[in-house]
Parts: structure tokens; sequence; C-alpha cells
């Protein structure tokens, strides 16, 4: 046996292949992780109640504070997007159950380039979500609603607010073993408003969401009002906060305690977001002129988004000092 003397030589024969290596249509299919499968599907029901979402709000209610598989520790949020996108999202695009919105339309507020990574449900995601809640009893969904259409009729900015607030709730809530029971945004409320039958009837107000929150066995209310500034306060107007004011009081003193939904339920309360806390105090002042009591709760969009919490201190309330935490409404 001779012993070569020299190294092998550097360059290789030129390769026959052309391309990326198809697929084998028989090769078996990758193995799924159970938590992967069970967030796909928490993905789909995520996408129908908050009608789309960006990845990082898919991760934030799935991923972000929640353990690690392998390693010790909880996700932060570079390790949640890598999760959503890697073992969620992917697989639910790839069997055609999420698609991402078409990026350039005209809404409400004029022309809007919506984000290129904005997730919606299609037919079939919604197709196979009616099957996953009858394989596990629970009652099927109404019918399917196109997204784009719903998010088009009004104002981008004030419907991305409504949604980042409604995962911020119910992400607080799943990191505490809690759930969201039921999600409406304002069209789905506007819609229960005009039925006749099987309606609702709240004497006029239209809040910007109701989140009905479940923890330690307890259900509340809640009500959000999202300001981005441009209503006046004091003001006899018909948007304005004195009439919206005054629309809340009599539903607590009339509506709510005939409505089938709430009056089981106890006190629900509502909950003004702004971008200052300036214009927050501005809304208490007015709040509190008007006889408002502990039902007025206030915060600000960033103060409910992480790091902090839609459940941490981060609330006034209407004739309290300081800030304070929603889950008093849970204790039995």
């Amino acid at each position: 046996m001779t012993i070569p003397t020299t190294n092998p030589p550097t360059t290789r024969p030129p390769s026959t292949r052309q391309g990326r290596r198809k697929p084998n249509p028989n090769a078996p299919a990758k193995r799924r992780s159970l938590e992967g499968i069970l967030n796909g599907y928490e993905a789909l029901e995520a996408l129908y109640r908050y009608r789309a979402m960006e990845p990082r709000h898919v991760a934030q209610l799935l991923y972000l504070g929640h353990p690690h598989p392998t390693l010790e520790g909880v996700r932060d949020q570079k390790s949640a997007q890598q999760a959503v996108n890697r073992h969620t999202l992917s697989w639910l695009k790839g069997q055609g159950w999420v698609t991402v919105l078409d990026g350039e339309r005209r809404s409400k507020d004029g022309l809007r380039l919506f984000p290129e990574e904005l997730q919606i449900l299609t037919p079939a995601g919604f197709a196979i979500l009616q099957e996953h809640r009858k394989a596990l009893g629970k009652p099927p969904h109404p019918s399917y609603v196109d997204p784009a259409g719903v998010i088009f009729r009004r104002s981008y900015a004030h419907w991305k607010l409504m949604m980042e607030v409604g995962v911020s709730a119910e992400a607080a809530l799943r990191l505490r073993g809690g759930r969201v029971t039921t999600f409406w945004d304002d069209y789905e409320i506007r819609q229960r408003a005009r039925r006749r039958k099987d309606g609702i009837h709240w004497g006029g107000i239209e809040p910007d969401a109701l989140i009905i929150a479940e923890l330690n066995g307890v259900e509340h209310a809640f009500l959000p009002e999202i300001d981005r500034g441009f209503q006046p306060v004091a003001s006899d107007a018909d948007n304005s906060i004195r009439t919206k004011l005054i629309k809340y009081r009599d539903f607590y003193l009339t509506h709510r305690p005939n409505d089938p939904l709430l009056a089981p339920l106890r006190q629900p309360t509502v909950h003004f977001l702004s971008n200052s806390l300036e214009r927050i105090q501005t809304i208490r002042a007015e709040v509190e002129r008007l006889g408002g009591r502990q039902s007025y709760w206030y915060s600000t969009f960033d103060w409910v988004q992480p790091p902090y919490s839609f459940l941490g201190e981060v609330w006034q309330v209407t004739g309290r000092e300081g800030f304070h935490d929603p889950m008093s409404f849970f204790r039995p």
C-alpha cells in the first residue's frame, strides 16, 4: 500500500445537481411537538377572535413568559418570536390555514400600507378550527367573517390598538392560568345591538371591546375604551367623553341589571386607555365631576404591554390613590 506524499486536491469535480433538492413526497412527515400542535390551534382561535395579528402578537400570547420546553427559565421576547415562526405560523401557513393580509388597501382613515406580516385566518383554517372545536365538545363559531372586510371598515390605527389591548389582557390571563371566555370588538358589538331577538340592549353604549375573563373560577367583564385624544372631553357633542359617560351611567342603573350576559357577573368595569398620563387625568377629572365611582379605571397603552402587564399595578381608579391591579376582580 502506497502512502500518498501530497495533499488531496482542493478542487472538486463539478456537481451534477441543479438547484435545490426536490422534496420527497414519500418521506415521512416531520413530527410536531405536542406544544406546537396545541399552540397551532390556539393561534387559529386567536386569529378568529382578534381578526388579524402580527407574529409578535401571536408570540406574546402563546410563548412569551411561558416555560421553555428544553432550557431552564421562561421564554423571552427573542425566544418567543423564534418559537412562533418555527413551530406555529410556518406550519399553519403550510397547511393553508393562515395567510398574510394584502398590503395596500384603503381604510376609513385613507390609504395605508399595512404590515406585510399581518396574519389572518383563511376559510380553510376556519373549517379546521370548527372540526377541532367539535372534537373537543365545544360549540361551533357562528360563521366565517372576512377579516379584511372588518378591518378596512374603520381606522386601522384604532383597530390595531383595540386588538393589542385584547391580546395583552389574554396573555396576562394565560400566564396566571386564566382565559378569555368572550371577546367582542366594536364591530361585533354593533352587529349584536342590531338584533331584535338575541341581541344586546345596553342603552346605546358602544365600548371598543368586551372582554369577559375567567380566573380562579370567577368571571369578570372589562369594557375597554380606546382613546387616541381626538374626542372632546368636557363637551356636549355626540362623540365627547362626557356624552359617553352619561350613557354609561344609564347603562349601569337601567340596562346592565337586565342584560342576560352581564347581569350574572359582578359589576363590569370601564377601562380608559390613552397615549399619555395627562390625557388620562383629564378624563378622570370629568368622570369624577359626573359622580363616577370605582367602576372606571385608567391606564396608558404602553403600560399594559410587555414588560408590563394588563393585570399589573398599572391602573388608576376613580376614588382611589396610587396604582392598582385588576386581580381583585377574581377573588372568590
